[in-house]
C-alpha cells in the first residue's frame, strides 16, 4: 500500500500537529503492508523553521516540500481562501498524476483538506480526511472580526462552504474527528464513517523530556537572571490566532508583578502576536517569546510552575474543545490556569483532575484574582500532579489511538483489493 499525506504540518516545523502526523507516518511505515509513505508538506507559515536542516525521513518515508509565501501572506488569516484552496488542489492533482498512491491521508488546515480532497474525489482516488476542529465557524468568526464588510455575506458564505465541503466529506473513505460534537456534524453532512481520535500526548516523549530541558537552563541561555524561587509561568499557543485570546492574562500581568512575587512569563508561540499591545508586552522584563521543538517544550513544561490557557468565549468550539496543549500541561505535571466558559470541557477536566484553576470570565478583576490564587497554590497542585503522573500518561497517551487509526487506514486497501 502506498500512502500520501497532505498537510501543512510536519517536522522540522514546530507544532503539536507536526508531531502527530510524524507519528502517523512512522506507524504506517513500520507496517509490512505499507510500501511507502510520502508526505507532501507546505511550509509557508512564519513558524515553519527548522531546528534540523532536513525533514526526518527513513527508508519508507519521503518528505516533499513546496513554498508559496506570496499567496499565503496575502490572506493568511482567512483559510480556506482561493489561493490556498487552488494551490492544494493543484498539488494533489500533480501527485496523483506523477506519483500514484493508494490512499491520501489529508490533514489540516482547512485549505489543505478541501483542495486536496477535491482533487482526489475528481480523480477517483481513495482519501481519508482529518477534521479535528469546527474550523468553518472559526473562519467566519475571523472574517467577521477582521473584515466587517464580510458580515453581511456570512449566511451565504456558510451555505456555500457547507454545501461544497459536504460533497468532500461524503466522498471520503472515513473522516477523523477529535470529539463527538464534530462527529455529529460530519455524519449530518453525509460522512460514511467517523473515527474519533482524541487529542493526547506521546507518553514516551513526555517520559524522556522530563529529564531533559529545564527552564533554569533556558534562562541562562538567553541571559536572564531569575531568582531560584521565581514562579515560572508559561503559555503555549499561537499569539497570532484571535480565538486563543491570551490578552486577558497579559492585561492582568502587571498586577501580579506588583504583588511582590518574583515571576517570569514565557510564550511558546509559532506566530508573532498580531496586536500592538501584545507586541509591546513581550518586550517587558522577564517576558520571553520562543519557539522550540516539541520534545524540548515538554521538558520545559515539566520544569515550569503554571501553564496558561484561554479561549475566546464567542468561538464556536469554546465549550467542547480541549487542545493538545492542555494534555501537555496535565501530563507533564504542570498546573493549569484557564479562562474558559463555565461547564466547558476544559472546565470539567480541571474540576475532575483537580489540576488547576478555571476562570469563567475575561473580566480583569476576576483574572487578576485567579493569577494570585494560582501563584499561592501552585506548589500543592504540582505535587499532587506529580504523584499521579503515570496514571495520567496512561489515560491520555495517544499511542493506542494511533494504532486504531493505522488499522483503519490499512483496512481501506483490504476492502478495495
Amino acid at each position: 500500500m502506498r500512502i500520501t499525506i497532505f498537510s501543512a504540518y510536519y517536522p522540522p516545523q514546530i507544532s503539536s500537529a507536526a508531531v502527530r502526523l510524524k507519528s502517523i507516518a512512522e506507524k504506517a511505515a513500520a507496517s509490512d503492508r505499507v510500501e511507502s509513505v510520502r508526505v507532501v508538506a507546505w511550509n509557508v507559515r512564519p513558524f515553519a523553521r527548522a531546528a534540523d536542516p532536513e525533514a526526518p525521513q527513513n527508508a519508507k518515508i519521503t518528505v516533499a516540500r513546496t513554498e508559496v509565501p506570496a499567496a499565503y501572506k496575502a490572506m493568511r488569516v482567512n483559510d480556506p481562501n482561493p489561493f490556498v484552496y487552488a494551490k492544494w488542489m493543484n498539488l494533489a492533482r500533480h501527485e496523483i498524476e506523477e506519483r500514484p498512491f493508494d490512499l491520501a491521508y489529508i490533514s489540516s488546515p482547512p485549505g489543505v483538506v478541501a483542495g486536496s480532497a477535491e482533487a482526489c474525489l475528481d480523480a477517483g482516488v481513495p482519501y481519508a480526511l482529518e477534521w479535528r476542529d469546527e474550523w468553518m465557524g472559526q473562519l467566519i468568526s475571523e472574517m467577521n472580526s477582521r473584515m466587517p464588510i464580510a458580515r453581511a455575506a456570512t449566511p451565504l458564505l456558510g451555505y456555500v462552504m457547507r454545501s461544497k465541503i459536504a460533497r468532500l466529506v461524503s466522498g471520503a473513505e472515513f473522516v477523523v474527528a477529535e470529539r463527538e460534537p464534530i462527529a455529529v456534524v460530519l455524519k449530518s453532512m453525509g460522512a460514511r464513517e467517523v473515527l474519533i481520535v482524541r487529542n493526547g500526548v506521546p507518553a514516551g516523549d513526555v517520559r524522556e523530556a522530563s529529564a531533559s530541558a529545564k527552564m533554569s537552563d533556558l534562562y541562562k541561555a538567553v541571559g536572564i537572571d531569575v531568582p531560584e524561587n521565581a514562579v515560572k509561568i508559561v503559555y503555549t499557543g499561537d499569539l497570532g490566532v484571535s480565538y486563543y485570546s491570551p490578552q486577558s492574562f497579559i492585561h492582568s500581568y502587571s498586577k501580579l508583578q506588583s504583588s511582590g512575587t518574583s515571576i517570569t512569563l514565557t510564550f511558546f508561540s509559532g506566530r508573532p502576536p498580531a496586536d500592538a499591545r501584545t507586541k509591546d508586552f513581550i518586550k517587558c522584563k522577564n517576558v520571553l517569546l520562543l519557539n522550540v521543538p516539541n520534545k524540548t517544550l515538554l521538558g520545559l513544561l515539566a520544569s515550569s510552575d503554571i501553564g496558561l490557557y484561554s479561549m475566546d468565549f464567542s468561538d464556536p468550539q469554546a465549550m467542547t474543545a480541549v487542545g493538545t496543549k492542555v494534555f501537555e500541561y496535565v501530563c507533564t505535571g504542570l498546573p493549569i490556569l484557564a479562562i474558559t466558559p463555565k461547564g466547558s470541557a476544559i472546565d470539567r477536566l480541571i474540576g475532575e483532575l483537580g489540576c488547576g484553576w478555571a476562570v469563567h470570565s475575561h473580566d480583569p478583576s476576576e483574572v487578576e484574582a485567579s493569577w494570585l490564587k494560582a501563584v499561592a497554590e501552585h506548589r500543592q497542585v504540582k505535587e499532587r500532579q506529580a504523584s499521579r503522573k503515570e496514571e495520567l500518561l496512561a489515560r491520555f497517551d495517544r499511542s493506542a489511538q494511533n494504532e486504531a487509526l493505522l488499522k483503519r487506514i490499512l483496512d481501506v486497501s483490504v476492502r478495495r483489493s
